[in-house]
């Protein structure tokens, strides 16, 4: 049964050493309930969809068409990925591309010939199989002096990338045949869908087992959003970048682990969110094996420390002061935000700070807090200790509305608060509890805590709460603000 592979049953020793009894209790019983068990297979063009993609792209004038550097830093690649992952970028239905493998692997002897890396052997046995074209035009072979770090390798790989938009792909993992001509059509047509030429693109992208025939555990993501950037790196696979803008970031060393993770942190801080594209479909498969993050994450831990610091960093270099922890879930990470006064006057980008209603203390469900742009309540009904699909339940993120039982304004927005409510914004104490982490974010962080936020007893008896949460989340927004969902506030409502 996969419920008890070695690797599975590693991942719940090491859950239970990190937070205990209780916690692997209730992630197991989400992990059951779930669905994940539920058979997926990913959606695959068609033959006839690949062909009309071939003849979209050769029909393209040479001045549109759209130039990718794919950038592959290896390190001792088993023979059989390498290649699996190098026909998964020679079937690509878009052709114009170039892919830059970067070999940090150590030369090893050969019988009978001179020493060579066993990357450069496997390239070389495929090339052999594969017309003239795709050596000298698509694909790249850069030894590397020595094994620098995957930053060190992938600015190598990047120094030499002649593409409009650069890509990242790891030795081991695979592209969808339509992975490129998805990212080349989103780029040509978006002027003429009233949108700015992307200058970050990212896709969906599933798991698949060590021989690439099962797949599993699809990540559907959201649109970009700068708040539940800070807590993870939802945004991973596929992801594709402008290459001046990539050349002008590089790849930090401090940050090898997370690399990728503090490189979309430092883009994406300069571009405005249309600015940054979301292909909603499965283009990237991560293969999962025992030396694999995906399938081991102990195999990295360092990697989600890094992250928790890329993620500090960022806040602090954006003048925020903000301390950022770790989550029970391994690569999920809490911004402490503190005092939400001294955060507004940081911060007037925001409008507004909201948390999760809860309707018990130890067995309740989420009643109130994140909305979405239609009045739907984001994870209604979700259990307490429950953290929801890809944990995102519990990750501090932007909300087209927040409900007012667990409410703080930007107090520059009283007027407008007033204007749509009828009644003044005045606050209250209220005792917050953390529904998941046992953590709230200030002083006093691992125990109940109070904090001042809307008193929703100054609304008038029988007035419609939730129409007012949706006509002042549209008016905040209306005015440029971000409204963030912070979950880690948890307020018990009885009433």
């Amino acid at each position: 049964m996969p419920a008890l592979s070695a690797a599975n049953l590693k991942r719940a020793y090491l859950y239970l050493k990190r937070n205990g009894l209780i916690g692997t209790w209730y992630a197991a019983r989400e992990e059951i309930s779930s669905g994940r068990k539920d058979p997926y297979e990913p959606e695959r063009a068609t033959k006839e969809e690949q062909s009309r993609q071939r003849k979209w792209a050769e029909e393209l004038p040479e001045e549109k068409r759209v130039f990718f550097s794919l950038l592959v830093p290896a390190y001792l690649t088993a023979r059989e990925h390498l290649h699996e992952m190098l026909m998964s970028v020679l079937d690509q239905t878009y052709p114009y591309f170039e892919l830059i493998l970067a070999d940090a692997s150590p030369e090893e002897a050969q019988s009978g010939g001179p020493a060579t890396t066993r990357v450069h052997a496997s390239l070389s046995e495929l090339l052999r199989m594969l017309p003239e074209s795709y050596r000298a035009e698509r694909i790249h072979y850069l030894p590397l002096a020595e094994n620098g770090g995957i930053s060190a390798n992938t600015n190598a790989a990047l120094q030499q990338a002649k593409g409009d938009y650069i890509l990242l792909l790891d030795h081991d993992d695979l592209l969808t045949p339509d992975a490129l001509y998805a990212m080349a059509s989103a780029i040509l047509e978006a002027p003429s869908e009233g949108r700015p030429v992307p200058g970050m693109l990212y896709s969906d992208e599933d798991k698949c087992d060590g021989q690439a025939t099962r797949f599993f555990e699809p990540a559907r993501k959201t649109d970009f959003d700068r708040e539940y950037l800070l807590s993870n790196n939802f945004i991973c696979h596929l992801l594709c970048v402008k290459r001046e803008l990539a050349a002008a970031a590089g790849f930090r060393p401090d940050y090898d682990g997370a690399q990728d993770y503090d490189f979309i942190l430092r883009v994406s801080g300069g571009l405005k969110p249309e600015e940054i594209r979301h292909i909603p479909k499965v283009l990237y498969h991560w293969r999962c094996h025992s030396a694999s993050t995906a399938e081991n994450p102990a195999s990295k831990a360092y990697a989600y420390e890094a992250g928790r610091r890329a993620s500090e960093d960022y806040c602090r270099a954006k003048g925020w002061n903000t301390k950022v922890v770790m989550l029970p879930h391994v690569g999920f990470y809490l911004p402490c935000f503190g005092d939400c006064e001294d955060l507004f006057s940081l911060r007037p980008e925001l409008g507004a700070i909201g948390g999760r209603v809860l309707s018990g203390t130890r067995f309740g469900r989420t009643i109130g807090g994140a909305m979405a742009a239609d009045g739907r309540l984001c994870y209604e009904g979700l259990p307490a200790k429950y953290s929801g699909y890809f944990h995102r339940a519990v990750l501090s993120q932007s909300a087209a509305a927040l409900d007012l039982r667990c409410f703080r304004l930007n107090p520059a927005y009283a007027a407008l608060f007033e204007e749509i409510t009828q009644v003044p914004y005045r606050e209250c104490e209220v005792t917050l509890r953390a529904p998941v982490t046992g953590r709230i974010s200030g002083p006093g962080r691992g125990k109940p805590q109070s904090l001042r936020l809307f008193d929703v007893t100054a609304l008038p008896a029988g007035c419609d709460r939730k129409a007012l949460e949706q006509k002042l989340g549209e008016a905040l927004r209306a005015k440029g603000l971000t409204l963030l969902y912070y979950p880690e506030w948890g307020r018990v409502w009885k009433r």
